[in-house]
């Protein structure tokens, strides 16, 4: 299988005995960077964000799967199967797929993707090949604070963020948090 648009890598898990979860399991929002936490992965980047996010408030988590250690208070690497790791990540409210060294798919933003997780991509043409208007596109720090923001803890300004995203942007938080029922795909 070798999805060749957005669309395509939801019918990739067909056959498999996943789970996607209509509720959240959890008091905080989790947010996912399921990558390497790596330097050409731009992980001190997204440490930073999330720093300054975690000063505004702390009522998020992290997930950061394949971290070895959790280096700061709001991550989590929860390590799990196959099975258990789509389950956790069906749960996450966003994705954070961030400017890479080497431009590229990210394979892991297809792993959220194909649960009906939102990913957050940088504003980059490896990323629109990939994601097409499902995505939710940032271009600096401040946009990417802001849209992570008003994409998880919906405000009066998300009605402006909303206006910001295109007709599959819209689709996808629809789909992820409008009236969706649990579904397993079998």
């Amino acid at each position: 299988f070798s999805p060749t648009r957005s669309s395509d890598i939801l019918s990739g898990l067909v056959g498999s005995d996943i789970c996607i979860r209509d509720s959240i399991h959890t008091d905080k929002k989790i947010i996912v960077y399921n990558h390497r936490p790596h330097t050409y992965k731009n992980w001190p980047w997204v440490l930073k964000q999330m720093d300054k996010l975690w000063e505004e408030r702390q009522d998020f988590e992290l997930w950061v799967p394949l971290a070895d250690t959790n280096e700061r208070e709001y991550m989590t690497n929860d390590k799990y199967d196959r099975f258990g790791y789509f389950s956790k990540l069906s749960s996450c409210y966003i994705g954070i797929s961030c400017k890479q060294r080497y431009g590229g798919w990210a394979i892991s933003s297809t792993d959220g993707m194909s649960v009906g997780v939102p990913y957050m991509f940088s504003d980059d043409d490896y990323y629109h090949e990939l994601a097409d208007s499902a995505g939710i596109y940032y271009k600096d720090e401040d946009e990417f604070i802001e849209r992570l923001q008003n994409a998880i803890w919906p405000n009066t300004d998300s009605e402006a963020f909303i206006a910001l995203l295109d007709e599959g942007g819209k689709e996808c938080l629809e789909m992820r948090y409008g009236q969706r029922q649990e579904t397993c795909l079998h």
